[in-house]
């Protein structure tokens, strides 16, 4: 098994690389996503592009996202983070109010995975002290992407 800790920055050219790479499933599971119609870091574009493209390119992608409620700083950010993941292509579970998906996770292709602290937010992606950690390790990638189907088969709004 191979590991990287991935500090603050390090984090997103690496996610916007796995996704670009990605060849057969995405998926993710995230408590605060803050993607607009219009990104205002050129970053943060550049996932937004490569998670376009990866529905695109025919790789099957799902967000398992927390729903807009009393505990996120904006439920119109989470639901127009939903609309945008639908626009691009993607299969998204949006959690109901009375449970908060707050884990922050990636499953690339059932081999590799980022787990942390890194939300998709300009803050979480370029601001905050975050740390997350790459692991490659298709045992431990399938094992996350099995919870992932679990949650999605009883969550489906």
């Amino acid at each position: 098994m191979n590991t990287t800790t991935l500090i603050n920055r390090e984090y997103l050219p690496v996610l916007t690389d796995l996704v670009l790479r990605s060849k057969q499933t995405i998926s993710l599971t995230m408590y605060q996503v803050g993607f607009k119609k219009k990104q205002n870091h050129s970053a943060i574009e550049m996932l937004c592009q490569q998670l376009q493209h990866a529905a695109l390119r025919g790789v099957k992608c799902r967000a398992i996202l927390a729903a807009g409620s009393a505990y996120m700083p904006s439920a119109n950010a989470a639901n127009l983070a939903r609309d945008i993941f639908i626009d691009w292509g993607w299969e998204v579970i949006q959690m109901p109010d009375t449970q908060l998906m707050h884990a922050k996770s990636v499953v690339f292709d059932k081999e590799q995975l980022l787990i942390g602290s890194h939300n998709w937010t300009l803050p979480g992606l370029m601001i905050n002290y975050e740390t997350s950690v790459l692991v490659e390790d298709k045992h431990q990638a399938e094992n996350l992407h099995l919870w992932h189907d679990l949650i999605a088969a009883k969550k489906r709004p």
